[in-house]
């Protein structure tokens, strides 16, 4: 699971990432600043984590309420801002019935896809 470092008087607690801890963390950490209850699926992306083996992948980014985070490692410093624009995560089904479904939904904007050299060779 992500976790972000948050210095509290002198010492560094880990805090696991969720939507119920983004309120404590540090200020210099940027935040979603969209209500992140008003979105609605607009794309529908096929990546990593959507296997059926990658269960865990999925059980673990659910626990952390879609969130990711992006830390970039400056000349000046370290930069760190938790991502929200992802809202679910849809599991592979049999005959992926709920993955077509969204991808076809009027409200679906864009579909993408990442393709690895495995896949395709």
């Amino acid at each position: 699971m992500d976790e972000l470092k948050n210095d509290v008087s002198s010492e560094t607690v880990e805090i696991p990432l969720r939507a119920n801890v983004l309120g404590s963390l540090a200020p210099e950490i940027e935040t979603p600043r969209h209500k992140r209850g008003e979105l609605t699926p607009g794309i529908a992306h096929i990546g990593a984590g959507v296997r059926p083996g990658d269960a865990a992948m999925r059980e673990m980014f659910l626990a952390q309420d879609c969130l990711t985070n992006l830390i970039e490692l400056r000349l000046d410093g370290t930069f760190a801002e938790v991502c929200g624009s992802m809202i679910d995560f849809l599991t592979v089904e049999a005959e992926n019935g709920r993955l077509i479904e969204q991808m076809v939904d009027p409200s679906t904007r864009f579909v993408s896809l990442t393709l690895t050299e495995g896949a395709i060779a």
